[in-house]
């Protein structure tokens, strides 16, 4: 197989399982990037997007990419916590991306901000999944038993 080889149209067959094996044995980040961002099947650019340590390129991928699965691989790569925390409250990002952010968030006081503050209640229960302070979270049921604060099941759970 050859790297052109992945971008060709799905019109023409390109065996799935030989273009992953090729992507393994790609080191040059370069042309992980370019699978990543032109490959012509999402399992192959996730499989690319696996071995791309640049957070900047993986970054640029969070913010811009239309395709989920791609969004879920990146946001699973990145470490950047003040980027994470941005993806969370800016107001331009929609749908599953500021709750893919939270799950990477180490900062329990952010995290205590977001559970208490977001806008969109599916991101403030990620905060509380990825909260470890069991003082607050017994704090953040209490809340909720008084009707102040939706907690899921699952959340209580977590207790």
């Amino acid at each position: 197989m050859e790297l052109e080889d992945l971008f060709k149209p799905s019109k023409q067959k390109v065996d799935i399982e030989e273009a992953m094996k090729y992507v393994k044995n790609v080191h040059d980040e370069r042309i992980l990037q370019r699978i990543a961002s032109e490959a012509t099947y999402a399992k192959v650019r996730s499989a690319a997007i696996e071995n791309i340590t640049s957070q900047a390129f993986l970054k640029d991928e969070a913010l811009n990419s239309i395709d989920s699965g791609i969004i879920r691989a990146v946001f699973s790569k990145i470490t950047d916590q003040a980027f994470l925390k941005e993806v969370v409250f800016s107001p331009s990002n929609w749908s599953v991306r500021p709750i893919l952010a939270v799950k990477n968030i180490t900062d329990e006081v952010f995290l205590k901000d977001v559970a208490l503050n977001h806008s969109n209640r599916d991101v403030r229960l990620a905060a509380v999944k990825n909260m470890t302070d069991v003082l607050f979270l017994k704090e953040l049921v209490t809340i909720a038993i008084n009707g102040k604060l939706t907690v899921n099941a699952s959340s209580k759970r977590k207790l």
